[in-house]
């Protein structure tokens, strides 16, 4: 929808020049911002506004709907002044047409394929529910897969599986924000939002972009969102880490954030030294698979 105070919260929480009006549709192009939190920078880009239509075509529609597929998740905003639900409901037709989900399926599933003989392995943490791993390796081979990295997150079974190397669908996390918390009429408004959602799925923050309320937990919900930890890479020898941390998702291992650092500290791994919260005590010589927490310092020998 136009008009909602997207222009207004980009330039409170990164300091963005955004252009600010009350004339409708006033953002014709993509504007960039950068949000600190806790050591990330995230990136948050301001997009024209979603209109009805949009997945058909109308305005600028396609280009909107692909910025959103692009994305790691999505921000949506309405205005508690007017009809916030309607406004909702409405965006979340719109994506859905476009083939991009904003509540999160009950599990998730992504088969990347890989060149080599590595085989068929799987990664996330997620459930087979009545398969197993053979039973995917040998869907997989049916089409011709025989080497795959399969990622998982919640509960999966064969045929999601099987649907992933066909469907168009993404899953987007998202969080909605509703904009004009102190307009007449707002609290109403916000009691039916709260009554048509499901905020375990899609979080719901109440904001004033005029009054500065409600600004200071977005970051927190960004993260949280984005299901991502910090994990800080210390040299061997060296005291302290580095202030700049690997991001990397929620589940990953040592191997996984060795990869990312370097395709050396991959190729020539022999153990980590691990210190914070997923060491049993500081400096815990863990191996590859080892699982490692938001806020974890990795110390990788070769």
């Amino acid at each position: 929808p136009t008009n909602v105070g997207k222009s207004s919260l980009l330039t409170s929480l990164t300091g963005a020049k955004a252009e600010i009006s009350q004339v409708d549709v006033t953002t014709r192009r993509p504007t960039v911002g950068m949000l600190p939190y806790k050591d990330i920078q995230f990136q948050l880009v301001e997009a024209p506004a979603l209109v009805e239509g949009a997945s058909d075509g109308r305005m600028e529609g396609p280009q909107i709907l692909g910025l959103a597929r692009n994305s790691d998740g999505l921000i949506l905003m309405v205005d508690l002044s007017g009809d916030p639900l309607r406004d909702f409901n409405m965006l979340r037709s719109e994506l859905e047409r476009a083939g991009i989900m904003i509540e999160k399926p009950e599990g998730e599933v992504e088969v990347i394929r890989r060149s080599g003989g590595a085989g068929v392995q799987m990664i996330g943490g997620g459930t087979l529910v009545d398969c197993t791993l053979d039973d995917v390796r040998r869907l997989l081979s049916n089409y011709r897969i025989n080497s795959a990295l399969v990622k998982i997150r919640g509960k999966v079974t064969l045929d999601m599986i099987e649907e992933s190397l066909f469907s168009s669908l993404t899953f987007k996390p998202t969080i909605l924000i509703a904009n004009k918390l102190d307009a007449p009429g707002a609290p109403e408004n916000l009691a039916r939002l709260r009554e048509a959602i499901d905020e375990d799925k899609i979080p719901l923050i109440p904001v004033s972009c005029n009054r500065r309320i409600g600004l200071e937990d977005i970051g927190h919900q960004i993260f949280r969102m984005l299901r991502i930890i910090r994990v800080y890479a210390k040299e061997p020898g060296e005291k302290k880490p580095s202030p700049k941390p690997l991001v990397i998702e929620e589940g990953s291992t040592v191997i996984e954030a060795a990869k990312k650092l370097h395709s050396k500290l991959y190729r020539e791994f022999k153990y980590a030294r691990i210190w914070g919260p997923s060491a049993k005590y500081p400096g815990q010589r863990v191996g590859s698979n080892h699982i490692l927490m938001d806020g974890d310092i990795i110390e990788i020998r070769l």
